[in-house]
């Protein structure tokens, strides 16, 4: 009896041991949220500089919303799909990583080679392909690292990740048109962007050493493959309604965060006359109101 009452503590202390995480594990949810900063602050960098950015490349604006805007998130679709492949070959923290590199790539070759329609759009292209892999890198990286009680708080807190938008739409107009040109300006992006890469680095090359625990001892016994997960989620309903939902909503929300800026920047009577300045503190008034509905992760 004593030693069946002594198996039965090591097991309890084996079990409460298995669901220790480590402290590092908020570093790397801000490297997940930093990322999203980044990737946000990128895809709105052009928003309200469109009409100057098409005026400069002799293009009607309609032509270039379609090529600076349009492109940019389909790409960033399709991007997304490959990353999410990626991710389960290569791991976490190297699509993470090349996907900042890419973005840095991309927007540093705006001034060598930005001065053509085409050129910019292949570069929009290549920035949605970098910014990809960080819609989608905080659910497992708050599944990998977090336990379930900290998972809403921790997937509320990558709200904070909106302040990309909100300073690219406050700062970034004056920013860019205060360099001798907007392909210089937009090299402003590019020291946020080198910063935080040397910074997410750092913390993905530390978490080898403070790995939290992967698998409970049912988790261990489980016989659900891959496969078998996929097959069970494709058989959902729910899981067809959310993605309809999601898709349809963020249509809706992207279309007005991407159009809004240039239609309130642009002349009339095609706009409303604000100027770039204007429709940029518009831009971050809008991300800051959805702010609130980061808050539902939390509650």
């Amino acid at each position: 009896m004593k030693e069946e009452g002594k198996r039965k503590m090591d097991n309890k202390k084996n079990a409460s041991e298995l669901v220790q995480y480590p402290a590092y594990r908020w570093l790397m949810l801000a490297a997940a949220i930093l990322t999203m900063l980044c990737a946000m602050m990128i895809t709105m960098s052009f928003a309200p500089l469109v009409e100057i950015i098409a005026k400069d490349l002799g293009v009607d604006l309609g032509t270039a919303s379609f090529g600076f805007m349009g492109m940019n998130l389909f790409s960033t679709a399709v991007g997304v799909m490959l990353a999410g492949f990626l991710i389960d070959r290569i791991g976490l923290s190297r699509v993470m990583i090349g996907g900042l590199i890419l973005m840095l790539a991309a927007n540093t070759a705006l001034p060598v080679i930005g001065h053509s329609y085409a050129a910019v759009v292949l570069i929009r292209i290549l920035e949605a392909l970098g910014c990809a892999p960080a819609l989608i890198i905080i659910e497992p990286t708050v599944s990998f690292w977090f336990p379930n009680k900290e998972k809403g708080l921790a997937l509320g807190l990558n709200g904070l990740s909106i302040l990309g938008p909100v300073g690219t739409g406050m700062l970034g107009p004056r920013l860019v048109m205060s360099a001798s040109s907007w392909q210089m300006g937009m090299l402003y992006f590019s020291v946020v962007l080198l910063v935080a890469t040397i910074f997410i680095v750092i913390v993905n090359i530390g978490a080898r050493h403070h790995l939290p625990p992967t698998m409970t001892k049912k988790e261990e016994h489980s016989n659900m493959t891959k496969q078998d997960f996929m097959k069970t989620v494709l058989r959902s309903p729910a899981f067809w309604l959310g993605l309809c939902v999601m898709a349809f909503s963020t249509w809706a929300n992207q279309s007005f965060n991407n159009l809004s800026p240039a239609f309130l920047a642009v002349d009339p009577p095609v706009g409303a006359g604000y100027g770039a300045e204007a429709a940029g503190r518009f831009s971050a008034g809008t991300w800051i109101g959805m702010i609130g509905g980061s808050t539902s992760s939390v509650i």
